[in-house]
């Protein structure tokens, strides 16, 4: 049954296309659902009549055909597991469609909206990281990696999560739709939207959990400088949640250290409450070491048992340090 069209949006008719009026066949393809629309373009399931394989078909209407050959040609350059894959792009009549690979699965978006463990939500932040680091080690930015472009699908076997060098995870996913919008045109304007989508992407996977540092992220650092602080905070998350282990309190104390200081823009209060009513440590192992680390204590034993004025002191210049190193690209 045809879908009811009006102006530039797409909408089928049989196996065809229909633009308002206009009835378009798309050489070698034949549509047969809507699978997914957005504010530039609607996406169809389809057959690849000269392959005989299944295949997603986005279509853009008269809002984003301008920059649809620019947005495509940004994905197809990316070549990753984690990555839809593009096929080809062509035009007929005026309008612009790519075809790609189809992923059977939801939306982020979607996903989110059923309760999903702490470490469900670790394990997609990791495989979305994966993700997004590669596409900046080619010198790209996404434009818009927002869970509403995540593809999420069964990966019962692990397979997608070994590939990227993961463990856990029944699911994996794939990031689309690389935008193109008007920021692109001002590289740092580009970039400024793309860290805030980032940390906007980690409040929702965890709205649940105080994630106080993400409001000491320094302004002007790079997507990937930015993704780097979120690893962080995704690794503190996942290390605190976990039960940990009675008589392992010690070496647990050691390691929120450890990230607490991998990146040093937490709230040192906020990190002590959350100390008090996790299962792994006590604050007075987990103040010990920390004052040990910061004060140059050789012998944990000697080392205050509580924050100190000067430790505090010292966790902000650790701080300044950690965020000139970000400015400067590091």
């Amino acid at each position: 049954m045809a879908r009811k069209t009006s102006g530039g949006w797409a909408g089928l008719n049989g196996a065809s296309l229909q633009i308002g009026s206009k009835i378009l066949t798309l050489p070698g393809l034949s549509l047969s659902r809507e699978v997914g629309r957005g504010m530039n373009a609607v996406v169809f399931e389809a057959m690849d009549d000269d392959l005989m394989r299944p295949v997603a078909v986005k279509v853009w209407n008269t809002r984003g055909t301008s920059r649809a050959q620019l947005e495509i040609a940004k994905m197809a350059q990316i070549s990753h597991p984690l990555v839809v894959t593009v096929h080809r792009f062509g035009v007929v009549d005026g309008h612009p469609f790519a075809v790609m690979e189809l992923v059977g699965g939801v939306s982020g978006k979607e996903w989110i909206t059923q309760q999903r463990t702490i470490a469900a939500r670790c394990h997609l932040w990791k495989l979305y990281s994966e993700a997004l680091r590669h596409i900046y080690s080619k010198g790209q930015v996404h434009g818009d990696p927002h869970l509403g472009n995540m593809i999420i699908f069964p990966d019962t076997d692990g397979l997608f999560g070994q590939i990227v060098g993961l463990r856990g995870g029944e699911f994996a996913l794939k990031l689309a739709d690389m935008g193109t919008s008007a920021f692109w045109e001002v590289r740092g304007a580009f970039e400024e939207r793309e860290r805030a989508i980032l940390i906007e992407t980690m409040k929702r996977l965890f709205p649940d959990r105080s994630l106080g540092l993400l409001a000491n992220i320094p302004p002007g650092i790079s997507p990937m400088a930015c993704l780097r602080v979120l690893d962080d905070v995704a690794a503190y998350v996942d290390y605190m949640s976990s039960p940990g282990w009675w008589d392992h309190r010690s070496q647990q104390a050691d390691q929120i250290v450890e990230l607490v200081m991998a990146a040093p823009l937490h709230d040192l209060d906020q990190v002590f409450e959350e100390v008090r009513v996790s299962s792994l440590t006590d604050t007075q192992r987990f103040a010990r070491r920390l004052n040990a680390k910061l004060l140059g204590f050789t012998d944990i034993m000697r080392a205050p048992s509580a924050l100190t004025p000067e430790t505090r002191r010292l966790y902000r210049e650790e701080s300044d340090r950690f965020t000139r190193t970000l400015q400067a690209g590091g």
